[in-house]
């Protein structure tokens, strides 16, 4: 079985760590990253990136469980995401 970011890697080739995270997201993708979002579970936008920053401090959001979406020029990517 693959795990969750191996099979990112594989489809998608891009990749999110650690997950849950508490201080920092470590963003892997094989294409420039053209923009980060992270969404609370009733969609409502918490952050967003546009600088293309392979790492997101994510220390001012509350604890709880979120979405983050990575898009590059070929790809989007939305899945779960755990801040503690």
């Amino acid at each position: 079985a693959l795990s969750s970011i191996d099979h990112l890697e594989a489809e998608n080739k891009i990749a999110f760590y650690p997950n849950p995270a508490n201080q920092f997201v470590n963003i892997q993708s094989s294409e420039v990253i053209k923009m980060t979002r992270i969404y609370d579970t009733s969609g409502k936008l918490i952050l967003e990136d546009r600088s293309g920053n392979q790492k997101l401090d994510v220390r001012s959001i509350s604890a709880g469980f979120y979405f983050i979406e990575i898009q590059t020029p070929t790809n989007r990517t939305l899945n779960k995401l755990m801040i503690n």
